[in-house]
């Protein structure tokens, strides 16, 4: 039982490595897609978030990606885009 026990705690302790890890690496991206973004001059940057947009139109409300709620995902590419959500 001690044996499964300290499985069980090693491949939590590997999990919660590799989500940290994730972390870090969604930071990143989003440090990059932001400098992206301010280089950009207002006519790019509308053009770029209507393309992402219509990218999405195909998501019907409600519909999920990878286990996760669209409406999220368009929560945080609002935020990460600079505008507001609706």
């Amino acid at each position: 039982m001690k044996n499964f026990i300290a499985e069980l705690l090693i491949k939590l302790a590997e999990k919660e490595e590799e989500t940290k890890e994730l972390v870090v690496q969604i930071k990143t991206l989003e440090v990059i897609v932001t400098g992206l973004l301010q280089s950009l001059d207002q006519e790019q940057k509308l053009r770029f978030i209507s393309s992402v947009e219509s990218s999405l139109e195909s998501l019907s409300e409600g519909a999920e990606i990878d286990g996760y709620d669209s409406s999220e995902i368009n929560k945080n590419l609002a935020r990460l885009l600079l505008i507001q959500c609706e």
